[in-house]
């Protein structure tokens, strides 16, 4: 194992698919080649039947939108997890549902994760703003690298 990813075994890497998540992916990929270890990449589908009362929309409603949108981020997560595989890294997808940070613990904790690997996004992306990245920071218990987005050459982060 080299010193780019010390002990790190099994890495989970949380994504929303957005630019900052996808560093995060691309940084937990290059840690999992160096150190010989495995990567799952997760992505949550909020639930929200919990809005029924107030959006007059049906439970059933709710649940054929979370069914739809798990089955989309299946296919999302594959394309990123067969590009890891051919590069030489192991790597599965995993969807969840419920709260984000939540579910990102869970699955960190089932899967036995050693790392958790997240985007953050914008300026307060891990300072206090109680987002999913500063959550999943604060409530776990394996280390966490929060990947900001990257600087383009305007200087503003994306």
């Amino acid at each position: 194992m080299s010193a780019g990813a010390p002990g790190f075994r099994r890495i989970l890497c949380a994504t929303d698919f957005s630019d900052a998540s996808k560093h995060g992916w691309e940084l937990a990929v290059r840690l999992a080649g160096q150190g010989g270890a495995s990567v799952g990449l997760v992505h949550v589908v909020p639930e929200f039947s919990h809005l029924d009362a107030l959006t007059g929309i049906s439970d059933s409603m709710f649940k054929a939108l979370t069914r739809a949108g798990r089955a989309s981020a299946r296919s999302r997560l594959q394309d990123f997890v067969e590009r890891a595989q051919r590069s030489g890294v192991l790597a599965r997808p995993f969807v969840g549902a419920g709260l984000p940070w939540e579910e990102i613990l869970r699955i960190a904790r089932t899967r036995k994760a050693d790392l958790i690997v997240i985007g953050a996004h914008g300026r307060r992306a891990s300072a206090g703003s109680g987002g999913v990245a500063e959550r999943v920071v604060r409530f776990s218990s394996c280390p966490v690298l929060v990947a900001r987005g990257r600087r383009p050459r305007n200087g503003r982060r994306k």
